[in-house]
């Protein structure tokens, strides 16, 4: 028996043609490589990293309207910060948001960018500059504490 609710929107899930029209696409893996190695990246980054997706103690702030900061907080395997701007390129030379800091004695380095020219991005800039803060334009970037990076 089919609900109505699932009908309207897929047809009735017990049929033949709604299997069908289910079924994964494997030709889009090459049509759509450049998202597909972001997906898997980022799912190997989340299982991966010690400190993404295990719980850390999380804050976060706005840059920009369309900007902003998360800072995963880790003790044992520090601190991760990841920076997202959804507009414009944005370069930020007064920041007063204590999240940017790096952890004493470090500086951040990249970990993750969805500029990574495997995913059609740009290439990868640092975001942190002696100038300021350079936030590449529709873009994440993770980084993490590194010492002498």
């Amino acid at each position: 028996m089919c609900l109505r609710e699932v009908t309207d929107f897929h047809g009735c899930t017990q049929t033949r043609l709604t299997f069908e029209r289910c079924k994964l696409d494997t030709g889009e893996r090459e049509m759509h490589a450049d998202a597909l190695a972001l997906h898997r990246d980022l799912l190997t980054l989340r299982r991966t990293d010690p400190v993404i997706g295990t719980g850390a103690h999380l804050d976060g702030a706005t840059l920009a309207d369309d900007a902003l900061v998360l800072r995963y907080f880790s003790a044992a395997d520090g601190d991760r910060l990841l920076v997202v701007n959804l507009g414009h390129q944005r370069d930020l030379t007064i920041v007063p948001e204590p999240l940017l800091a790096p952890p004493e004695g470090m500086r951040w380095a990249v970990v993750w960018s969805s500029e990574e020219p495997r995913y059609g991005g740009g290439g990868v800039l640092a975001p942190e500059t002696d100038a300021g803060w350079r936030l590449s334009a529709e873009s994440a970037v993770l980084l993490a504490g590194r010492r002498g990076a």
